[in-house]
């Protein structure tokens, strides 16, 4: 019977929020489930962890190759995302150390945009994971085309202009689009991070 002792890494990361790192994790959850060869290391939040693995919860017990760390949160969504290359950094190190395996990849939400820089720096592949509907994922890669169709078409009587020339948005209307998220540029961190994900997804690839 070959052995279960994990031999390789891989190094989780959710966005801390219930509605992104549920989905991850149940994928995490189905991957250690079938290869109980590789440890996985769960990087989030107190708060994040705390909700997900509540108290009296069973949902790590059959799965020994799965290890939950908390990692520091800042006292505001700004200062996490400051603060957030370093403090995983240093506990991909911790988990590392650990489990006397160095990661192998990095398997990722797509906003924790920072790790493909440490992928980058530890020689490790980078595998973003996007949980928000399909159409959105279009939205922020083609904001610049679809910023082109504003200024074009915006203060115009009629509207109802077609997204016809954006991958994935063609039945879409320009009106659609969540502009603040995936248009507006503020000085905000957060918003810095949504304007990044079109120039930084194209590096996992």
């Amino acid at each position: 019977m070959p052995s279960s002792t994990p031999k390789r890494h891989v190094v989780v990361i959710p966005f801390p929020s219930d509605s992104h790192a549920s989905p991850l994790f149940n994928l995490v959850r189905n991957l250690a489930s079938s290869t109980p060869t590789i440890r996985f290391s769960f990087l989030s939040t107190p708060e994040s962890n705390s909700s997900l693995f509540h108290s009296g919860s069973d949902t790590l017990s059959s799965l020994p190759n799965i290890l939950v760390y908390d990692v520091g949160a800042g006292k505001s969504p700004e200062q996490f995302l400051k603060s957030a290359k370093s403090n995983y950094e240093g506990a991909i190190g911790h988990a590392e150390r650990e489990s006397g395996i160095k990661a192998g990849c990095l398997l990722t939400d797509v906003f924790m945009l920072f790790a493909c820089e440490i992928a980058e720096s530890l020689s490790i592949q980078w595998i973003p994971f996007w949980v928000p509907a399909p159409y959105f994922l279009s939205a922020y890669l083609y904001a610049d085309v679809i910023s082109d169709l504003c200024r074009v078409h915006d203060n115009k009587p009629g509207g109802g202009i077609r997204l016809s020339t954006v991958p994935g948005l063609s039945e879409m209307y320009l009106e659609d689009v969540p502009r603040k998220h995936v248009l507006e540029q503020t000085d905000s961190l957060m918003s810095a991070m949504f304007q990044s994900i079109r120039h930084v997804l194209p590096c996992c690839c």
